[in-house]
């Protein structure tokens, strides 16, 4: 079991393992997070083979890389986490996880590479970074009001079968989801911009359709 001094904090953001932290993580591939940790700072515990992470209620950010290249398979994030970095938790095996209802950003890269299935985003993230859920097994995601944008590559290679736009959404981007198995897509907004090729290499058929969303179409 891990304990304060295994780690390295200062200033209240966890820079990663202490001498004695790092000879435990090879027997012991649970952590918990202490309660003065509120940041956790880029690659701070990433390449480490970690199974489980528990967090404290106060982390606020998790940084670039900060669980990247572990064995994670169920993460629950904190309901305080406001900001999840690039590559925070890219190549894990992460097939299930709950998002806390602080979240505002999801940067790039945040969660490629993992095997993740179903997904809801909660409504207080208003941005989602390039490639943040590509290359998962992703066939549903829900998404709520209050996201603003979709970046390049966000849902790229997944198995999506239809999407629902909330009316908060002002743009997708390039390609941001290519290749899936997208066959309707439905938008509140007919005014969204929607860029290039953003759902190219889809099930596109004629059920594929985009329009002003109306709730009986759903």
């Amino acid at each position: 079991m891990f304990i304060d001094k295994d780690f390295i904090i200062i200033d209240g953001v966890l820079k990663g393992l202490s001498v004695s932290g790092k000879k435990k993580i090879q027997q012991v591939k649970e952590i918990c997070i202490p309660e003065n940790a509120i940041i956790i700072g880029d690659d701070a515990l990433s390449n480490l083979e970690i199974e489980y992470i528990t967090f404290n209620n106060n982390i606020k950010k998790i940084g670039n890389n900060a669980f990247k290249n572990n064995n994670l398979s169920n993460l629950i994030l904190p309901n305080q986490l406001k900001y999840l970095g690039k590559q925070s938790f890219a190549n894990n095996k992460i097939n299930n996880m709950q998002f806390g209802n602080n979240l505002k950003c999801i940067d790039d890269s945040a969660f490629i590479s993992n095997k993740l299935n179903k997904i809801v985003i909660p409504p207080s993230v208003t941005t989602i970074g390039e490639k943040a859920f590509a290359k998962n097994l992703i066939t549903e995601v829900l998404f709520n009001e209050g996201l603003e944008q979709i970046c390049d590559y966000a849902f790229a290679h997944n198995n999506i079968k239809k999407v629902v736009i909330p009316e908060s959404t002002k743009i997708i981007k390039n390609f941001a989801f290519i290749n899936n198995s997208i066959e309707k897509a439905y938008f509140y907004d007919k005014n969204i911009k929607i860029n290039k090729n953003a759902f190219i290499f889809n099930g596109i058929t004629k059920k594929f359709i985009i329009k002003k969303r109306k709730k009986e179409d759903i």
